[in-house]
């Protein structure tokens, strides 16, 4: 009975930190997750057990992982804009460049859902408790949430063997278009489609972004809120368990906002190669690949393994083994940052 008490006042206090966390910046304030007792407890104990620092970067990738094992649905959205997240790739979690406050992130996605803030607020609440059950779960069994068996939708059904990403960046610093060509293996028979997201973050305006296929697919795409893309990749024919297949979709960016000078990807899953290429009008001063664990990130603002062009313009890299967890990607300079 007491046992019992335990964990029901171990899930109140769950809750009300979960609640809490909305506020202000949301995940972007290491302050403000400090804050929530609880819920840092456990998630330093999770910390400790995978031999790595318990720290509140630590315990924010943790919950992030923790927080994208609920899906791309609507009211698991909902939950991440409070949170001051976006999904990306229909799987990977991002901090929003600029959170503002709960506030303004309701109601930008209620307008974009078309209903009341108050139901908006709902579905929040509806995935915190979820959030709980699972929290809950974990700590009784010892278990890890981001090492635990469940995964994200669509992470299980295919391994990503090889993949190449293009962005063609034009001479008033935008993408303006891009074409990912990836090699899969299916894990199951009658895989037939793939979901990812797309925005651009530098401009996250309705009607910036765009997706097309380009071979051995079919593109449907939804603007779920403005500036982001949620848009199905049906494969040209259904796959069997252990069948390789091959596909590509390419984007354009409809935009005169400068992109941010840096490129990556946050594998929700291993790949086991990517080979990541950019390709300018006007070559930056400076350019560097990196490699990081997420959220944190001194490799990204600081030059260091620089990278030479491959050909005119074309700068190159490799991912090999690419793991969730981290970031991977280039970051550069522009010439006029410099000579300004």
């Amino acid at each position: 009975m007491g046992e019992a008490l335990s964990d029901l006042a171990f899930e109140g206090d769950l809750r009300r930190e979960l609640r809490a966390l909305r506020a202000g910046q949301g995940l972007h304030s290491l302050k403000m997750l400090g804050q929530q007792q609880s819920l840092v407890q456990l998630l330093r104990q999770w910390c400790r057990a995978s031999n790595k620092d318990e720290d509140l970067l630590c315990c924010r990738v943790l919950f992030i992982e923790l927080l994208s094992r609920l899906g791309p649905g609507e009211k698991a959205r909902a939950l991440y804009s409070a949170y001051a997240l976006l999904m990306v790739d229909g799987q990977g979690l991002e901090l929003m460049a600029e959170p503002r406050t709960l506030v303004a992130r309701r109601r930008h996605f209620a307008s974009a859902l078309k209903v009341h803030a108050d139901t908006v607020e709902n579905y929040e609440n509806r995935m915190i408790d979820e959030l709980v059950v699972l929290l809950s779960e974990s700590r009784t069994n010892s278990v890890d949430p981001a090492s635990a068996p469940a995964v994200a939708p669509g992470t299980a059904d295919y391994v990503v063997e090889y993949s190449e990403f293009d962005y063609y960046v034009n001479r008033q610093m935008v993408p303006e278009r891009y074409q990912f060509s990836y090699q899969i293996r299916a894990l199951r028979d009658g895989l037939e489609s793939v979901q990812i997201t797309d925005v651009y973050t530098s401009d996250p305006r309705a009607g910036v972004s765009e997706i097309f296929a380009m071979h051995n697919c079919t593109v449907s795409s939804n603007e779920v809120q403005p500036g982001l893309l949620v848009a199905e990749i049906k494969f040209a024919r259904t796959l069997r368990r252990n069948e390789r297949f091959i596909y590509a979709y390419g984007g354009r960016v409809n935009s005169i906002v400068p992109m941010h000078p840096y490129i990556y990807f946050d594998p929700p899953t291993t790949v086991q190669e990517r080979r990541l290429r950019v390709h300018f009008v006007e070559t930056p001063k400076l350019l560097w690949k990196f490699e990081y664990t997420k959220l944190s990130a001194p490799e990204l603002f600081t030059p260091s393994n620089k990278l030479k062009e491959v050909e005119d313009g074309v700068f190159e890299y490799v991912f090999v083994n690419a793991v969730p967890g981290h970031w991977y990607g280039m970051a550069w300079e522009w010439k006029n940052d410099l000579e300004g």
